[in-house]
Parts: structure tokens; sequence; C-alpha cells
């Protein structure tokens, strides 16, 4: 048997910025973060964030107005929607219209302002 047997690990940090593909081979964007929950003693993906501008994503300050220039989502892959046989060049396992699609959350308000005292 000349071929070698695909690896269940991989290093993130080769992934990361990779350009993914859908079916067609139309680019979706760039893999900007992979998500991992605690299995047991392992770390085991959950998901991926992928996106055209997905370090926005990462790095969003809530006061930019990402939201009306419409810079605030980003599609969310599941593990298994995402084909690494060739690192360089990951695909997805299913349609774009098939993938959720994770915004921001909504900007937190804080506490309110306490009117000002006024001096006699």
């Amino acid at each position: 048997m000349t071929g070698r047997a695909a690896s269940p690990e991989l290093s993130v940090e080769r992934l990361i910025g990779r350009q993914v593909h859908d079916r067609d081979g139309r680019t979706i964007g760039r893999l900007s973060e992979v998500v991992a929950r605690k299995d047991g003693d392992a770390l085991v993906v959950a998901h991926y964030l992928v996106g055209p501008r997905g370090w926005l994503h990462r790095f969003a300050v809530h006061g930019l107005g990402l939201r009306a220039r419409r810079l605030a989502s980003i599609y969310k892959v599941e593990w298994d929607q995402i084909d690494f046989t060739d690192p360089r060049r990951p695909r997805l396992t299913c349609a774009r219209e098939d993938l959720k699609v994770e915004t921001l959350p909504p900007r937190k308000r804080g506490l309110t302002r306490r009117p000002g005292r006024r001096l006699a």
C-alpha cells in the first residue's frame, strides 16, 4: 500500500487564515477560529468560524457600527462539515446555504448614567 492514512490531528496554526472553499470551488472566506470543547482529558473540535471578515469578528468592538455595515456575521461550520484531506485547501462537505450564520452579540449597554447633581 503506497498511500498514507489521513491523520486525525492537524496543526491549528497552519489552518488559521486558510481560504475555505465550498463544494463548487467558490471561496466562502478564511478560517478565522477553531472552537474546541473538553472531552475527558482531550480537546475536541466543536466548530470552526469562517468568513470573509473573520478577523474582524474576532477583534470586534461593538461601538464601531459593524451591524449597520453588515460586517457582524460569520459562518459557523461544524466539525464534520469541512474536509481537511488537503490542509492547504480546506473544502466544505455541504452547501453554503446549509451553514449557520453567527452574528456578534448585541451591544451591552452597561449601567445607566446617573443624572448630574445641580448645585444650588
